[in-house]
């Protein structure tokens, strides 16, 4: 048997506290556009699968007729559907309870004893709630890029962004494809996008004031908002008409806000809000925030690696909408759920939570269900153009 020192046997460490080396993902843009994790969904489906009745407003105006003429028989308005199907994510984390009996709490002083490990189990809690957030903000993204697909890992379904390699099951959200690249929606297919953001001499007041006149159009509300990460946007600020129309002698920026706290974060979100004078109906929202996707290694270095580590917004695309409104919202799927044999068998809607004990040894696993995404309504209310090209 080896020999231990005196101060190997009988040294205690004093414990500090408990440390996080990086900080959990925000929620920034789902909850601005009310689809986040916390946000009561506005539909709610028996089942997964739900239809929407379309039935769209008219922007003709009525037939003239002459005097004593009867009047000119129209068609009725066309009615139309529109199918979507929630997808489902299920989790359980196996918590054996010898393994935390009489452990010392996370962070709390030698001597001190957490019977059953509820400290433990707390904040293996709290992870499975960050990761639904954390979907929630992948989600609402992709839902404006177009959607979202999944790598396939036994009976694992990893969500990706659409157009992996080897990802399966794409649920498109079905936006417009002449809403994405540089927008080829101007004269003759012309692209509005016609150049580069990089460029300082991009014109890109007449970019904005095109797409408005093409959008009212298409959509109808006015675009309000640009979300993109700092690569992307911080070439604005060397935007020499941006400069001359807010006045040379003037900062280039009317307001730049930082961020409101993120109930899922101990510090606010990465980025600012920005309002250019150039474009004072326009606010610039520098998004940086990141994800890891399925797949990966939990490990510290692993999770801050940077081949691992994704933008939710790439380098060299913006997202562009209107101020939040109904063009999206939340929908909840409902599936019968018994999440051990002591209960009886409900209907669970949107997320839901259990547990299921087990012996031998005795054992508690932690339940984590949802069904239900975020759904782009109207299709052509948002774009996703590549603002950097060259």
């Amino acid at each position: 048997m080896p020999g231990f020192s005196l101060d190997q046997l009988t040294q205690v460490p004093h414990v500090m506290g408990v440390i996080a080396e990086y900080n959990a993902v925000g929620s920034t843009i789902s909850r601005y556009y009310n689809i986040g994790m916390n946000t009561i969904p506005s539909q709610t489906i028996l089942g997964r699968t739900g239809v929407y009745d379309v039935f769209n407003p008219t922007r003709s105006m009525p037939v003239g007729r002459a005097p004593m003429a009867g009047p000119s028989r129209v068609a009725r308005r066309p009615i139309g559907q529109k199918m979507i199907t929630t997808p489902r994510y299920y989790e359980a984390v196996e918590i054996e309870y010898e393994r935390v009996y009489r452990n010392r709490p996370l962070g709390g002083r030698y001597g001190t004893v957490d019977a059953m490990g509820q400290n433990y189990i707390a904040r293996q809690l709290k992870v499975e709630l960050d990761k639904f957030a954390i979907l929630h903000e992948f989600t609402a993204i992709s839902m404006f890029r177009g959607g979202w697909a999944y790598l396939a890992s036994g009976e694992d379904l990893y969500p990706v962004p659409l157009g992996t390699a080897d990802a399966i099951y794409p649920h498109e959200t079905l936006v417009d494809t002449s809403h994405n690249a540089q927008i080829p929606l101007g004269p003759g297919s012309a692209n509005i996008i016609d150049q580069s953001w990089d460029d300082p001499d991009t014109m890109i007041i007449q970019q904005f004031l095109a797409l408005d006149k093409v959008h009212a159009a298409r959509h109808g509300a006015p675009l309000r908002h640009v979300w993109g990460n700092g690569t992307t946007i911080g070439h604005l600020f060397n935007n020499l008409q941006l400069q001359r129309v807010g006045g040379t002698s003037f900062r280039i920026f009317d307001s730049m806000t930082d961020r409101e706290l993120d109930p899922n974060q101990k510090y606010p979100d990465t980025g600012v809000d920005v309002v250019f004078r150039g474009l004072p109906h326009i606010r610039f929202h520098i998004y940086n925030q990141v994800y890891i996707p399925g797949l990966v290694s939990n490990s510290f270095a692993a999770q801050i690696d940077s081949t691992n580590v994704k933008y939710f917004i790439p380098d060299g695309e913006v997202i562009i909408t209107p101020a939040p409104g109904d063009y999206c919202e939340v929908v909840a799927g409902t599936e019968p759920v018994q999440f051990n044999l002591l209960e009886a068998v409900r209907m669970a809607s949107g997320f839901a939570y259990g547990r299921e004990w087990a012996i031998d040894p005795p054992r508690v696993d932690l339940k984590f269900l949802y069904n239900g995404c975020p759904v782009l309504t109207q299709p052509r209310a948002t774009y996703n153009p590549t603002v950097i090209f060259v």
